[in-house]
């Protein structure tokens, strides 16, 4: 989902480098896989190969 109504609740600078955006239905929060979500795969990987 990509919006007008996302520019108010996301930083400028994410939308340089994010195309997709998930909304709560619950809680109406804006959401995206950031760096974290990169950090946390590779964590995983590397778990994984132990």
């Amino acid at each position: 989902m990509k919006s007008s109504l996302l520019v108010d609740d996301i930083p400028k600078k994410v939308f340089e480098y994010i195309d997709i955006f998930y909304k709560c239905p619950n809680c109406q929060k804006n959401y995206w896989n950031g760096k974290h979500v990169k950090e946390i795969n590779n964590l995983v990987d590397i778990i994984n190969k132990k």
